[in-house]
């Protein structure tokens, strides 16, 4: 699914140490979801994983009101259209909560 959604060639992606948060490291040139999880197992062998300084994501030729986003350096989680969360609240249903992605984490680019 995230292949339809993440911009990669404008997002922007290093090499790091698992645990390391700080984000330092050789910037990678990603254009695709195919090359994302290439890489993604190679660097995995070598306890390396893909961070990302900036993710753009890219919803404005979507149709579907919720999807799923799992296999990314950040970001995973579901995501609702604007129209099913006002569905949702206008239904009085309980034990969620929205967020707008940009205020979840700045490193965040949507268009809409």
């Amino acid at each position: 699914m995230q292949e339809n959604y993440v911009d990669y060639k404008n997002s922007s992606f290093i090499v790091g140490k698992a645990r390391d948060w700080n984000y330092q490291g050789k910037n990678l040139d990603i254009p695709s979801y195919k090359n994302y999880k290439s890489l993604k197992e190679i660097l995995k062998e070598q306890k390396l994983k893909i961070k990302s300084k900036k993710l753009v994501l890219d919803f404005s030729k979507t149709d579907q009101d919720m999807f799923r986003m799992a296999d990314m350096p950040f970001g995973n989680g579901y995501y609702v259209s604007e129209k099913l969360k006002n569905a949702i609240e206008e239904k009085q249903f309980t034990g969620m909560e929205f967020r707008e992605i940009n205020e979840f984490d700045k490193r965040i680019e949507v268009r809409y």
